[in-house]
């Protein structure tokens, strides 16, 4: 089993079992799962949305579809994806 230690901005997607360790508070991480196929994903976002043009993993508006989309080109169907999200505080 792999580490993981997951920083704010970061996006990560693996078929390899990982223990993903990060810090939240008012931070939120998005988790998504494909059972079919034992993919994964999370991501660490900061703030819900920018009112700059800043597409970055910062912001959920862009981190949960970047997250989507790399669990789609790994195989994952979105009709399938479980998901908890965490944080928020």
């Amino acid at each position: 089993m792999y580490e993981k230690y997951l920083c704010p901005e970061e996006i990560k997607v693996s078929k390899e079992p990982t223990e993903v360790i990060t810090i939240l508070g008012s931070c939120v991480s998005v988790y998504l799962f494909d059972p079919e196929l034992k993919t994964g994903g999370i991501n660490h976002f900061v703030l819900p949305d920018s009112t700059r043009f800043s597409r970055t993993g910062q912001y959920g508006i862009y981190a949960v579809p970047e997250l989507i989309q790399r669990m789609i080109r790994m195989g994952a169907k979105p009709s399938g994806l479980q998901t908890k999200i965490f944080g928020g505080s």
